[in-house]
């Protein structure tokens, strides 16, 4: 201890590029794969519905961890709405090499996304207002039991 070497591990070995495991490419290579799917996305192109979706499941995963037992009896408009606005918060967002850029707000139930980044205040959000409440229903499955005709099916 207190040799010259002052990054030794506790093991007494230094820690230099010669010393570590084989693993350590791993992350150069996942590293590459990132940039390599990064520099494929053409950050002006529209997004697909299938990126919409994306951005919309990114917005609202924490509907799921909190009210995904709820999803199967059903959510009233008032309840989903409710759930909805404490999911999406004050003001959130996220982004990632090779992922969207997601914008969200509780506050009028709104959520942007892009491949480059949004600007909430000039852009029109992707999903607001009852376009939220019916996106949540068709991607998580949940029935409104408000809703009479879906006895007839």
């Amino acid at each position: 201890m207190g040799g010259a070497d002052s990054h030794d591990t506790p093991e007494g070995q230094p820690q230099n590029a010669a010393s570590m495991d084989d693993d350590s490419g791993s992350a150069n290579e996942a590293d590459l794969e990132a940039a390599a799917l990064e520099a494929a996305i053409d950050r002006d192109a529209p997004l697909t519905e299938t990126d919409k979706e994306m951005v919309f499941k990114i917005a609202t995963r924490g509907l799921v961890i909190h009210y995904g037992d709820q999803f199967k009896s059903g959510m009233t408009d008032i309840e989903l709405d409710n759930a909805l606005h404490r999911v999406l918060g004050i003001f959130g967002g996220t982004g990632a090499p090779g992922m969207p850029s997601t914008t969200f707000t509780g506050a009028g139930l709104r959520i942007w996304g892009g491949w480059r980044v949004v600007n909430h205040v000039t852009e029109k959000p992707l999903f607001s207002g009852k376009a939220t409440l019916d996106k949540a229903r068709a991607v998580y499955n949940i029935k409104n039991p408000d809703d009479k005709q879906l006895d007839l099916f």
